[in-house]
């Protein structure tokens, strides 16, 4: 929070969340103002026929997103889900049957090196904390990226996503 001449306001976060789907990827942009998190864009298309060729449109999907609906904001972090065998420690999507192709792929290098930004990556149905504290197998588990879930379908969950540390 800063103080504006006599007011207080809220600092907002720009987070991107990321999708890698056997028949489609999704970006989607999210806006983190305290604990709530307001979707401002969000993009979804058929997955590519190679890894490179999907993570370079996944970036340049996301950096269009922070352009046009971030309102010049720079992004604070980007979450990756897909479906698993994942390397999530190593960033590395290991051979997933939905994916061929996708062996031991670095997906987070590309992200950190284009946005200059933390990105974590996670199993798509792994479950993970709420920003409100969570619980069941959630529990005990501390993360750096809210919920930026799109409640629309459009995949991308950087909440289970999020750069997770185990207490």
């Amino acid at each position: 929070m800063h103080d504006a001449g006599g007011g207080i306001f809220r600092m907002s976060t720009l987070l991107g969340g990321l999708d890698i789907g056997g028949t489609k990827c999704a970006a989607v942009l999210g806006r983190a103002e305290g604990d709530r998190i307001e979707i401002v864009g969000k993009h979804s298309f058929p997955t590519p026929d190679t890894p490179e060729e999907a993570l370079a449109s996944l970036c340049d999907e996301l950096a269009c997103l922070a352009a046009s609906a971030g309102g010049g904001e720079p992004l604070a972090a980007v979450g990756v889900s897909c479906g698993g065998p994942l390397d999530s420690r190593r960033g590395r999507i290991l051979s997933p049957p939905n994916l061929p192709g996708w062996d031991g792929i670095d997906v987070l290098t590309p992200l950190r090196e284009r946005f200059g930004v933390p990105a974590a990556l996670q199993n798509a149905p792994t479950p993970a904390p709420s920003p409100n504290g969570g619980g069941g197998r959630a529990r005990g588990v501390q993360h750096d990226l809210p919920d930026l879930r799109d409640r629309n379908g459009c995949g991308s969950d950087p909440e289970r996503s999020a750069v997770c540390r185990r207490k």
